[in-house]
């Protein structure tokens, strides 16, 4: 699958400055994603569902966006748009093809300017099968927080962050949420506390500064954490199959691995490699395993219990 990206977009080793195909596969760093103008992007209304053209640019800047009243963006049949927040608090969701592609960033005044979007929930839906990159770094983290009832395809974004909001030490104030389709993602977060989802797929997330919420999905992901006391967050659909997932910068006594504790009956964990990694295993009611999950730091050492939270 090949699709179509903007010359401007750095990390994309195939692009040219007639902006050629690129095929998915992993990446070390997410590209930097250029910003788009708000003055000169498509400004879709409040509530509306639009469908872009290949290389279309959409900043949202209606303020009446939100979970009530959200804008919904599908990608062309063959190519990729370009999407950004002009405004605190907006609710994008994006949909498509599986040869679509939707590339995620900052806003920009007529000046130049980051525009603050904190708040803003930018929601792939979960069977999007193209690609995503998302790109929050530069972001502004002052005005808005994300709203935790807005709706995901199951329950809101505060039932996805299940126990870590309290138990597992965070506030529940996030800067952005961003959460990834079923392909091979690559999600860059703000300097915030950012809520990032990756969905299935083999996904690359970068969660940037602040403390951050990561629920990694189904698949073999890598992380990086950033600084800042972060929680990465497994429930029952992370653990079903089988995958390796890469901590590139774990740090002991900062960062927490949390655990839906409706699970503490159904899985059995092994560390192994001096506590540089551990497996879980998945059984179901009878006893049969469903999915075996690895998990490898490859900074420091798993502290067992200390790192680890059923929340």
């Amino acid at each position: 699958m090949s699709t179509f990206f903007p010359p401007g977009l750095i990390g994309n080793e195939n692009a040219n400055e007639n902006a050629g195909p690129r095929t998915a596969g992993p990446r070390t760093q997410v590209p930097v994603v250029p910003p788009l103008s708000a003055e000169t992007s498509i400004n879709p209304e409040a509530g509306s569902e639009i469908t872009g053209s290949n290389g279309e640019s959409f900043v949202v800047t209606d303020v009446n966006s939100s979970a009530e009243f959200p804008v919904l963006i599908n990608g062309p049949e063959e190519g990729f748009v370009q999407v950004a927040s002009g405004i605190t608090g907006a609710v994008i969701q994006l949909s498509g093809d599986s040869t679509d592609a939707f590339v995620i960033g900052n806003a920009v005044d007529a000046s130049g300017n980051v525009i603050d979007a904190s708040g803003t929930v930018f929601q792939v839906a979960e069977d999007f099968e193209g690609i995503v990159i998302a790109n929050l770094d530069g972001a502004l983290s002052n005005n808005g927080i994300v709203d935790l009832n807005t709706p995901t395809a199951v329950g809101t974004i505060s039932d996805a962050a299940g126990g870590t909001i309290g138990e597992g030490g965070l506030s529940g104030d996030f800067s952005y949420y961003v959460s990834g389709g079923a392909g091979e993602d690559q999600i860059a977060g703000s300097s915030g506390a950012d809520f990032i989802r990756g969905g299935a797929g083999n996904d690359l997330i970068q969660a940037g500064d602040g403390d951050d919420l990561v629920r990694v999905g189904a698949g073999s992901d890598i992380v990086e954490l950033g600084s800042g006391a972060d929680v990465l967050y497994w429930t029952v659909d992370q653990f079903e199959g089988n995958s390796v997932n890469s901590i590139r910068d774990f740090t002991s006594g900062e960062d927490t691995i949390a655990i839906d504790a409706d699970l503490a009956d159904r899985i059995d964990v092994e560390f192994t490699d001096g506590n540089q990694a551990f497996t879980v295993t998945l059984f179901d009611s009878d006893g049969n395993v469903e999915g075996k999950t690895t998990v490898v730091s490859q900074n420091d050492e798993f502290d067992f219990p200390d790192d680890f939270a059923f929340v």
